[in-house]
């Protein structure tokens, strides 16, 4: 006589599901890489929508001879089409080898990653700073509530966020490069000198970077804390006379930190764009200020291989932040 499996459990070699965050996971993950292929499609057809003459003519120059200019769409592979090309760099770019410049022939690698890394400090820089200032102006705001101070607090908040991270930062100059010359106007030549040199150099761009994004950030977390503050579960945790510092940091902030995750996701994203306008501002030797060289160089190797960087790293962003989410959330977390 054949016995019914008991309530709950699955019948002999089954598959278990997996559960449902690995799920969601994955599609993002999968997601997230047919993105990262269709920005390369874009911006290697962007790049290379000129003939290839235009391209040699402005690496050898206008009066250069019709002989030269076959010898240089020869040398570069250029002559191939695009398809082709394309594959060629694609396939290169996943097995880490990112070709060579168009212009000088000198390894792409060399020059992206560098700046790719300072770029990456610089940002991280800027995070660490911001993330805690704007916590700790969120609870202050968040606490205060409905008072004057606190609405003196938004206000500045919001005319610090209207303004361009470009005239934060020619106002940065102004002021401690020319009317108190404490900090040099430009990056460019202390970025890759000795180790008190770096630092100086890193100031100007990591301040004008803090005061862009953590406006943003304190509004947000301002808004998640309150809520989360006049939360039920939090007032029940009062009513029991919890300690006031465990009712925000063990009730409410948990409860605030996904608004907060989403937030800082979305300025990373910012930051990545931002780079490229304070970057040229001072003269840093990074990613943003190599893209731009590149394009007026016309040097389409530099531009794919920095743009692909770029798509990268935006796309890990949005990964990690889901994923930071779903630890975060217990529903997400326990589902099936």
């Amino acid at each position: 006589m054949s016995v019914a499996p008991a309530a709950g459990t699955r019948p002999p070699g089954s598959l278990r599901r997996p559960p449902a965050w690995v799920l969601a996971l994955l599609k993002q993950f999968g997601a997230a890489l047919v993105t990262l292929v269709a920005i390369s499609m874009v911006t290697f057809g962007a790049v290379n929508i000129r003939s290839p003459e235009s391209v040699a003519r402005d690496a050898l120059g206008r009066g250069v001879t019709n002989g030269a200019i076959q010898a240089f769409i020869r040398e570069r592979g250029l002559d191939k089409s695009i398809e082709q090309r394309y594959w060629d760099w694609i396939s290169g770019f996943a097995r880490g080898d990112l070709g060579n410049s168009v212009i000088t022939q000198r390894p792409v690698a060399d020059e992206v990653v560098p700046r790719f890394g300072r770029t990456v400090l610089l940002i991280g820089l800027a995070l660490a700073i911001a993330l805690p200032l704007a916590l700790a102006m969120s609870l202050y705001m968040a606490r205060r509530a409905g008072r004057p101070d606190e609405a003196a607090a938004v206000v500045a908040t919001i005319v610090a966020a209207s303004i361009p991270d470009f005239v934060i930062g020619i106002l940065l100059l102004l002021a401690f490069a020319v009317a108190l010359p404490i900090l040099p106007v430009s990056s460019a030549g202390l970025a890759l000198g000795t180790p008190s040199e770096q630092i100086i150099a890193f100031i100007l761009p990591t301040a004008t970077l803090v005061i862009v994004v953590t406006p943003y950030l304190a509004r947000i977390g301002r808004v998640a804390i309150r809520e989360a503050l006049e939360s039920d579960f939090v007032r029940a945790a009062v009513l029991r006379g919890t300690p006031h510092r465990s009712v925000v940091w063990r009730h409410a902030m948990p409860s605030a930190a996904l608004p907060l995750v989403s937030a800082t996701a979305v300025s990373l994203v910012w930051l990545l764009g931002g780079t490229i306008v304070v970057e040229n501002l001072f003269g840093f030797p990074g990613l943003g200020q190599l893209l731009v060289e590149a394009i007026q160089t016309g040097d389409t190797s530099m531009v794919q291989a920095a743009a692909a960087f770029v798509g990268a790293v935006f796309l890990a962003v949005s990964v990690a932040a889901d994923g930071i989410a779903v630890l975060l959330n217990p529903k997400l977390r326990t589902s099936r």
